[in-house]
This record gives C-alpha cells, structure tokens and sequence, in this order.
C-alpha cells in the first residue's frame, strides 16, 4: 500500500474508464444489433459488429504504446523523498 501513496492517479481512472466502456458494450451491443437486425437484416447487424471489432482494433493497434514504433516503454519510477 506504501508504495501507491504520492503516484498519480491516471491508471486508476484509465482503468475505470475501460471497465464502464466494456460494461456499457455488453448492455448496448446486444440491444443495437438486435435493432440492426430487426430493422433491416441480420446479415447488416452481423456487418456492423464486424466493422465495429475491426474498428476497435485499429484503434487499439494506432494508439497502445506497446504498437508504436520506435518506442521503447520504460518504467515510470517516480524518487521517493
């Protein structure tokens, strides 16, 4: 616990963040491909969840640092004083 004390809080609200948006994909996503399908064909609701995977793994591979090239991730250690 000592060593959380003084570090900011970015990867606590990033975290928060991410598990809000999965929660919100599990109610949402089911819900909007169930109208997709209902108002035009299940074969454009199964398009749509394809294009919005692919979508989120574009993001994810343009912006994660571990993707990036020429990047070299180091820890963040902060001196304690």
């Amino acid at each position: 616990m000592s060593d959380r004390i003084g570090r900011k809080p970015t990867l606590a609200i990033g975290g928060a963040i991410t598990v809000i948006g999965t929660r919100l994909g599990y109610v949402l996503g089911p819900l909007l491909l169930g109208v997709t399908a209902n108002l035009f064909s299940a074969e454009a609701a199964l398009y749509a969840a394809a294009v919005l995977l692919i979508g989120s793994g574009a993001l994810f591979l343009l912006n994660a640092p571990e993707t990036l090239p020429g990047r070299v991730l180091t820890p963040q250690i902060e001196p304690r004083g």
